[in-house]
This record gives C-alpha cells, structure tokens and sequence, in this order.
C-alpha cells in the first residue's frame, strides 16, 4: 500500500502519542531505538567498504523498522488508540471515519509500509527525542 511521505508534522504526532505511553512499555520501545542508532553508528565507523557499508545498513533499516514499527503499534493500540487511528488513516489521505471502514488488513499494509521506509529509524528517533525532551521539561516544571 503506497503511504505518504512522513513530514515533520508526523513526528510531533508521533511524539504526543508515546506521551501516552508509559512505565515499561515506553523503556522498551526507547532500547529498541537507541539500540538501532547505536549499531548504525558502529557500522558507520567500522566498514570502510561503501557498497557494503550501504547494504548492511539497509538491512539493518529493514529489521529495525520492523521491530519499531510493530513494537511501537502494539502499545499505542493499549495506550493512544484513537490517535493512532487518526494517523494512520492520514497516512493514506482518509479520514479516522474513512479509515475505520476500511478492510482490517489495511492496518497491516500500512505497517509494512512504514516497516520498510528507509528514514523510519530516523523518523523514530526524532519522535522519540522530541519526547524525552517534552518529559525532562515536564519533570523540571513539575508537571508529569
């Protein structure tokens, strides 16, 4: 299923909804990211060959994306569900109404879809910094 390209709109969105996601849930889905950008800057710095540099970090994107990706849908279904929604049918230019018509296994597609987008590691790691900014800021300020 074609999606949209993801725009930076789309990682506040994305942001507001890992608010909702807490205790260890929210840890898990931060050591997953963390740990994919970690060993794409170890592969960065340790092979020198270019081509085989570019393949080892696609597939890499490719497995990242999808345990994001799933991971990241599992507990927004618990925690944001009509958020979630909501995006997800912005995804493919319909409405939440729209969406929720729609086949069930259009979900499915449009997961895999986002799985395989090369900057959806990327994508995730911005969402999620521009959340742990939001929650220092918030603990700083007393609010939670």
């Amino acid at each position: 299923m074609d999606i949209r390209t993801l725009n930076t709109s789309d990682v506040f969105v994305v942001a507001r909804m890992l608010s909702k996601v807490t205790g260890e849930a929210k840890n898990e889905l931060s050591q997953i990211i963390k740990a994919s950008s970690v060993e794409t800057e170890s592969k960065k710095k340790t092979v020198k060959d270019k081509d085989k540099l570019n393949k080892q970090l696609d597939d890499l994107y490719i497995e990242a994306g999808i345990k994001i990706t799933f991971l990241l849908f599992q507990y927004l279904i618990n925690y944001a569900a009509d958020d979630l929604q909501k995006w997800l049918g912005s995804l493919i230019g319909k409405s939440p109404e729209e969406f929720g018509d729609m086949p069930p296994e259009t979900t499915m597609e449009i997961l895999v879809s986002l799985s395989e987008a090369k900057e959806i590691q990327s994508f995730f790691s911005a969402a999620f910094a521009i959340f742990n900014k939001m929650n220092r800021y918030a603990k700083v300020f007393g609010k939670k």
